[in-house]
């Protein structure tokens, strides 16, 4: 009887022990479960985190071409024209410029481009995207202030996903009926076009040489050069109309049919054909000597004179 009882404790004991290590071992895979969603939920939010931060910063930093580097490209150009004493303008297919009677960029579109010898399909491309040989993103030429027949006309491209900035000087027709570009050979211009594109902006620094020092604005040179041209210091009271900004301007004296037209480019002021007199480059400090000797003439022409809006 004492055996008997004795046993079925001892079956009780051994029933509540594995219950204890049941339970335990329960609680343990639970709380392991827990840890582990509670880990891997980190884990995706942190992913997602991630995926979110890059899909926000990719497409600017893999972006071609875009409004931040054509400003950029703006200001280069603006900087390294006058030091090549030239003046460029940029030209897109809602304004082209009249390149020796062929205007661009829309002649791109005409299948009639030819790069180092070699026809090449080609295209304006606003963000540089396209499946052309050349998807061009910027279009410069100083045509419009180039009086002789050596203007230049640049394209500025995109080639097998690199920088490429293509020019040309053809000032007539070739025998193909192309129009004839090559790599330019100008490292200004090369290496600053590649430095935009690859997100590293523009150093160019005018060199002190050709940076101007000009004291006399641009309004008081339409007067000096109208006093010169016209009253020859005389003092003659000629009415006259003008448009000045900080380029250059034109002007006529209200007497004769034409105008003049100048350029402000570095240290010279250039001059368009003005009462049949030729074009010419003049230095600046002439024009500013010519002032200060006919300063009160000068000062009285400029009153006279009515500033006109410009005409785009």
């Amino acid at each position: 009887m004492g055996r008997h009882i004795m046993k079925k404790v001892l079956v009780l004991e051994g029933i509540l022990l594995s219950s204890l290590v049941l339970a335990a071992c329960t609680t343990s895979n639970n709380h392991t479960n827990s840890s582990s969603s509670t880990s891997i939920k980190k884990q995706l939010k942190s992913s997602k985190k991630a995926k979110s931060s890059v899909s926000k910063t990719t497409p600017s930093a893999n972006t071609l071409w875009n409004t931040k580097k054509n400003r950029q490209l703006a200001q280069f150009i603006a900087a390294w024209g006058p030091s090549m004493n030239q003046i460029y303008k940029e030209y897109t297919p809602d304004n082209n410029v009249n390149y020796y009677g062929v205007r661009y960029p829309n002649e791109l579109a005409k299948n009639t481009t030819v790069v180092d010898g070699t026809p090449v399909s080609i295209e304006y491309s606003k963000n540089g995207k396209g499946n052309k040989d050349y998807e061009v993103v910027a279009v410069y030429s100083d045509a419009e202030n180039q009086e002789t027949m050596n203007a230049h006309l640049y394209l500025f491209a995109i080639h097998n996903n690199q920088p490429v900035a293509l020019v040309t000087m053809q000032n007539q027709g070739a025998e193909d009926g192309k129009y004839h570009f090559s790599e330019t050979k100008n490292s200004d211009v090369s290496k600053n076009f590649s430095s935009i594109f690859n997100n590293q902006g523009t150093s160019f620094k005018k060199n002190s040489t050709t940076t101007s020092s000009n004291k006399l604005d641009p309004d008081h040179v339409a007067a000096t050069l109208l006093v010169e041209w016209h009253n020859n210091g005389d003092g003659s009271d000629v009415s006259a109309e003008y448009y000045a900004d900080s380029t250059g301007g034109e002007f006529g004296d209200g007497v004769l049919p034409s105008t003049s037209k100048y350029y402000i480019v570095g240290n010279m002021v250039k001059i368009t054909t003005y009462a049949g007199k030729p074009s010419q480059q003049i230095p600046f400090s002439e024009v500013e000597k010519y002032y200060e000797e006919h300063k009160e003439t000068v000062d009285h022409q400029l009153s006279l004179m009515t500033k006109t809006q410009k005409e785009d």
